[in-house]
């Protein structure tokens, strides 16, 4: 998916780590890729304990 968005995919394991957040437009790109709202790139996902 790097690719298809234009980061590298050094970019992408930044936003994994929450190192650094992606723009709207970057979001949207990627919830139209994925086939999912951008709603669910924004809200965050409960951690569950170890």
């Amino acid at each position: 998916m790097p690719r298809m968005i234009g980061v590298s995919p050094n970019t992408i394991y930044r936003f994994c780590k929450n190192e650094s957040q992606p723009s709207l437009k970057l979001l949207r790109k990627m919830a139209i890729i994925l086939g999912i709202n951008i709603h669910d790139l924004i809200i965050p996902t409960p951690v569950k304990d170890k």
